[in-house]
């Protein structure tokens, strides 16, 4: 789960405020699969960018 907080530029006034979950799906049987291997890697760049963790 992420999540992302919008500010007034310049300011830490908040305008919005959100949990994002992801959920991955395997196309064929509609189900939920583990997040790993280079999805997971580029999620977990990106968050180590922002100071978030999975």
């Amino acid at each position: 789960m992420f999540n992302q907080k919008i500010t007034i530029a310049g300011t830490d006034v908040a305008v919005a405020d959100a949990d994002i979950t992801f959920v991955v799906l395997d196309q064929k049987t509609g189900k939920a699969v583990p997040i790993e291997g280079a999805l997971l890697e580029r999620m977990q760049s990106h968050l180590n960018a922002t100071g978030e963790e999975i």
